[in-house]
């Protein structure tokens, strides 16, 4: 065994000795003048041009070739892994098609709809026009020599491979009753069915009641943004339904898990609402606004360390999101610390210069350190920019009540 062990070791100094040897000769050869004066001899230059030349001929008729293929691969690659929600053209009776109303403008219309819905939600989740795109905003891309659309392999490949993150909406309008109705699918399975009919001059009024059904399979959380603004209580059960119903890696879970414990704060069961939140961060740690929202529930439980540390977080994941820099401000100034929590919403007010919210916090660190005035002027400045915010109406009624408001106003 030991002899067996020597040889091994000779033949590897044998070989790294041979090695050296020809990278000695190497260096003599290119130190000698020998080299160099061979080197640019005319013959020598005109071999080396004329392998260079070719090597660059080779290139640029392959380099567009390879670019080619590299951007099907990129798209392919995006098409069969983005989440997105194509939306085909929806079937509509010919009375409308002659009047312009097509299907591809019927398509338009649901998009339309979904996206005023979720601007509505006024969420800090949205949707791309990439993760919502009509059919014809997909990539025209066809494979040379066989005129097949990337859209139609994309789609025969998803087939094959069982993908699921992109998902098609179908659809039609029909007339029945002297009234236009709507059905939707959702990868073929039908999803929705006008309740009611709408009059044949209003087809619009078909899509803004299908929406929720549809962000339903598609984006739950949108539907509970909406629920928990209208029903608390309602909201609660769909969330508790959807993350039951939803795959353990399903995208939507941290954001239900945020809204859960949105909707446990406001029952004041800060532990559970902590663990909820907790939960969507484990879930996704660069969710920021679930940061946010554990940061309030940890101030509600007088944990002021562990607020500002996720406040922190936060600005480390969205350093130029204004909301963030906010909610750090007000959470400073309960800690005592005044002219940082200033500090946080000047960065804040610099960033959106229309957030209520800030203005809403600059007046109470205002109010707290003795600046009435300032701290009404902030406040007024809030509700002119949110009309509904309830906090900044009830401190400025402390600091200026109603009926001495209207008293000014009658001497003026």
């Amino acid at each position: 065994m030991e002899r067996k062990s020597g040889k091994r070791a000779l033949l590897a100094a044998g070989s790294w000795n041979i090695v050296l040897r020809r990278l000695e000769g190497l260096i003599r050869r290119v130190r000698s003048q020998a080299f160099w004066t061979h080197l640019i001899e005319p013959r020598s230059l005109l071999r080396g041009f004329g392998a260079l030349f070719g090597w660059l001929h080779t290139v640029s008729v392959r380099l567009p070739w390879l670019i080619a293929i590299l951007v099907v691969a990129i798209i392919l690659v995006q098409g069969l892994t983005q989440h997105a929600t194509v939306i085909d053209p929806i079937s509509v009776p010919r009375e409308l098609a002659d009047k312009g109303y097509t299907a591809d403008v019927a398509g338009q219309r649901l998009r339309d709809a979904m996206s005023d819905y979720m601007r509505a939600a006024n969420s800090h989740m949205s949707m791309s026009q990439a993760e919502l795109a009509m059919r014809g905003d997909l990539p025209k891309i066809v494979v040379p020599g066989a005129g097949i659309s990337l859209d139609a392999v994309i789609a025969s490949l998803r087939t094959l491979l069982r993908g699921t993150r992109t998902k098609t909406v179908t659809g039609e309008i029909i007339e029945q009753d002297k009234l236009f109705w709507l059905r939707l699918r959702l990868d073929g399975q039908q999803i929705y069915s006008s309740p009611v009919g709408v009059a044949l001059n209003r087809p619009d009024e078909l899509f803004t009641p299908a929406v929720p059904a549809l962000l339903k399979e598609i984006r739950p959380y949108f539907v509970a943004v909406v629920l928990r603004r209208q029903d608390p209580d309602a909201a609660m059960k769909y969330v508790d339904e959807m993350i039951a119903k939803l795959s353990a890696g399903d995208d939507e879970l941290p954001w239900l898990y945020n809204t859960r414990g949105l909707l446990l704060r406001r029952l004041k069961n800060y532990e559970a609402a902590a663990e909820a939140l907790k939960t969507a961060i484990r879930l996704n740690p660069s969710l920021t606004i679930a940061h946010i929202n554990l940061a309030s529930v940890y101030m509600d439980m007088h944990r002021t360390d562990d607020s500002l540390a996720e406040d922190r977080e936060a600005l480390r994941l969205e350093p130029n999101y204004a909301i963030a820099h906010s909610n750090y401000g007000d959470h400073l100034r309960m800690a005592g610390k005044f002219a940082e929590a200033r500090a946080e919403v000047d960065k804040a007010l610099a960033i959106d210069k229309n957030l209520a919210y800030g203005y809403d916090t600059l007046g109470d660190i205002n109010r707290d350190t003795g600046k009435r005035d300032e701290a009404i002027a902030a406040y007024k400045q809030a509700l002119t920019l949110d009309p509904k915010l309830a906090h900044s109406q009830q401190e400025l009624d402390k600091l200026v009540p109603p009926q001495a408001a209207d008293n000014v106003g009658a001497q003026k």
